[in-house]
């Protein structure tokens, strides 16, 4: 399982491109742990 994390902060400063694109490119910093990988987002943009 992966989890995509979203932090308010970087939601609020992506958040027209989140609520708007239909496919995202999401640069992110990947922690494993205890058999599930949590992927935080750090930015955001959109592919169409």
């Amino acid at each position: 399982m992966i989890n995509m994390i979203v932090s308010p902060h970087v939601y609020g400063r992506y958040r027209a491109t989140i609520c708007t694109e239909r496919f995202l490119l999401i640069r992110e910093q990947v922690q494993p742990q205890s058999g599930v990988t949590n992927v935080l987002a750090t930015e955001v943009s959109g592919l169409g």
